[in-house]
């Protein structure tokens, strides 16, 4: 039905009921002030002045995330002998060795590893002492399961 075109039924539709842009034509002004009188109003306003310092910080920190994530992944996507390292080393359990890895390619982000069956899951964060403004997770999968029908 277009908008604004009269419904051939008696009733207005549910949607019509519960939309605002129709409040008006269903309900009087002295019903809609009753209906929402419980709501408080937020106040004009209350919100700080913007100061987007810390937002660029954060990003400008991001950046060096990214390229300490960029340097990881190239080196895992070009050495195949890096790639089986990382592997062998997580299929063991060897999460400090994964870690010593990592951190060999000269990356300067704190970095958190997680891994299962299925791949890994890098946390970068800023190093330890700097503001912690920002994380990057990057999850890459090395194993791919049938699915189960059980």
């Amino acid at each position: 039905m277009k908008e604004g075109a009269k419904s051939p039924f008696r009733f207005r539709s549910f949607f019509d009921v519960c939309t605002y842009r129709n409040i008006d034509s269903i309900f009087g002004k002295e019903a809609q002030a009753a209906m929402f009188a419980h709501f408080p109003r937020m106040p004009a306003g209350p919100y700080p002045p913007i100061d987007p310092t810390l937002f660029s910080q954060s990003a400008a920190t991001a950046q060096t995330l990214m390229n300490d994530a960029a340097a990881v992944l190239k080196k895992l996507a070009e050495s195949r002998s890096f790639a089986t390292s990382v592997m062998s080393a997580a299929q063991e359990g060897k999460t400090d060795e994964v870690k010593r890895l990592i951190r060999s390619l000269g990356i300067r982000s704190k970095t958190d590893v997680y891994f299962n069956p299925d791949g890994i899951r890098l946390t970068l964060s800023p190093p330890p002492g700097a503001f912690p403004c920002c994380q990057l997770v990057i999850g890459l999968r090395w194993n791919m399961f049938p699915p189960f029908h059980g």
